[in-house]
């Protein structure tokens, strides 16, 4: 455990003893006064088990430096955005939400596994959304399994990869409605074996092993050649 989180989560559980300690205590009576005392524990300690969630991301997120001045700003704009919003994992936040994405590369680090996504129509990375886990890097890891069928997927280093904000543009469906909105996507490096059979989902359209010097015919997402461009230069 690193040394700025210990006080927190400390914190943290001392108030969930008070809390648990108010509810039995005072349960049987229900009074007004421990009803109250009760939730205002309650509340307070879910604010501050939102605020240390965040406060892991945001360490992540000062942490990384990005290479030019357009992810540097996209950093900048992220870091305000987890800071305003207390449910900024969650997609119930309608203005937008964090999102983890996996630039998955083979061993020799010259194939990225991309999917053909259905609802966008475009060729990208692995990623999705985090559902309210705060851990982004989980998230990446998790999104990559289900989206490729490939079990075996290893971070390259736990550190972010790429920043990128995407506009998402208004779905409506029979039965649902989605307005515009943005992703807030935190890209990780991960790693898997190009020669395990893949797993097409409902999600995609296609899914493959795509050379790097190859993306280019494929996407003019320019978010998705800065990676490839990153691999390569490494």
């Amino acid at each position: 455990m690193d040394g700025d989180e210990t006080l927190p989560r400390v914190v943290f559980l001392v108030l969930l003893v008070l809390r648990c300690w108010f509810f039995t205590r005072f349960y049987n009576s229900l009074s007004l006064c421990s009803i109250e005392i009760t939730f205002l524990l309650y509340s307070f300690s879910t604010l501050f088990l939102n605020a240390m969630f965040r406060h892991t991301f945001l360490t992540l997120l000062r942490e990384y430096s990005p290479p030019s001045e357009v992810e540097q700003m996209k950093r900048d704009q992220t870091i305000a955005f987890v800071e305003a919003h207390t449910d900024c994992f969650r997609r119930e936040l309608l203005t937008g939400h964090v999102t983890g994405s996996a630039w998955v590369v083979n061993p020799k680090r010259d194939k990225v596994l991309l999917t053909h996504h259905r609802k966008l129509d475009k060729w990208l990375q692995l990623g999705g959304h985090c559902d309210g886990d705060y851990d982004v890097l989980r998230v990446a890891l998790r999104e990559a399994v289900e989206e490729s069928g490939v079990f075996d997927i290893i971070p390259v280093h736990p550190d972010i990869f790429d920043l990128d904000i995407l506009l998402v543009p208004e779905r409506r469906t029979a039965t649902v409605f989605e307005p515009e909105h943005w992703h807030y996507d935190a890209r990780f490096l991960l790693l898997a074996d190009d020669t395990v059979p893949l797993q097409i989902t409902p999600e995609s359209n296609d899914l493959r092993w795509v050379p790097l010097n190859e993306v280019e015919r494929l996407t003019e997402e320019e978010s998705v050649l800065r990676m490839v461009r990153k691999v390569l230069h490494h």
